[in-house]
């Protein structure tokens, strides 16, 4: 457990540790548990604005509108339990997450020259995930139960909840809001530690490391208007 504390105040220290034995197994479980509980917390405000959503589409010329009164009933219980059970997934998200990176960074390393090793780079993007992922995930969550579910009427407010760059641009489309969303304080500290241990663990130069870090935790930046 000292390592993974290490993490977050005194990577150096952690990275050289994973050089030489790269564990993953815990930082895992950590940013997982860390992550789902996040999720867990968001459970009444995502589903609040969803009924709001849903409620909206009901009465406009959608296809939930042409739907029957029974079947119209049948779809928004359905979406309503989506939104509610989601979190269990999280720990699949992060998982898929920590696998995205690793290639990520060992295609940057081979181009570059350097000998990381997948092991090496796949216990670095899992003990990093635990910014991200679990505390910045389990952050979301606390913010969202204070300011209570009824304070989000919109994915926009569930989207800038997490201080970001969307903070300093309240006028911006939804898709510009979206791409500044995912510029956070732990995106941030993600990046700043992938590129230190990329250098320290798999000895790549500035020049491959810091396009890799930046690929990795802005990559879904570019992607999320995609997604709306």
């Amino acid at each position: 457990m000292s390592g993974l504390w290490e993490i977050l105040i005194a990577p150096r220290s952690a990275f050289a540790s994973l050089r030489e034995r790269p564990r993953w197994g815990l930082a895992f479980l950590v940013a997982a548990a860390l992550g789902t509980a996040g999720a867990l917390l968001q459970v009444p405000a995502r589903e609040h604005v969803a009924g709001l959503l849903l409620t909206s589409d009901a009465g406009t010329g959608s296809a939930l509108a042409a739907m029957s009164d029974a079947r119209r009933r049948q779809a928004e219980d359905f979406a309503l339990a989506v939104v509610h059970w989601t979190w269990l997934a999280y720990p699949l998200l992060i998982a898929l997450a920590i696998g995205l990176a690793t290639s990520v960074m060992l295609l940057a390393t081979t181009l570059a020259g350097s000998r990381g090793g997948a092991a090496r780079l796949f216990a670095l993007a899992a003990n990093v995930a635990i910014v991200n992922f679990g505390i910045g995930y389990l952050a979301l969550g606390a913010i969202m139960t204070l300011r209570g579910s009824g304070d989000f009427a919109s994915d926009r407010d569930l989207l800038i909840a997490l201080p970001s760059l969307a903070w300093l641009a309240p006028q911006a489309s939804p898709a510009l809001a979206t791409v500044l969303a995912q510029i956070n304080p732990f995106a941030l500290w993600s990046c700043v530690l992938l590129v230190l241990g990329l250098g320290e663990v798999a000895d790549a130069p500035l020049g491959a490391a810091l396009p890799a870090a930046v690929l990795i935790s802005f990559g879904g930046a570019a992607l999320a208007p995609l997604a709306r």
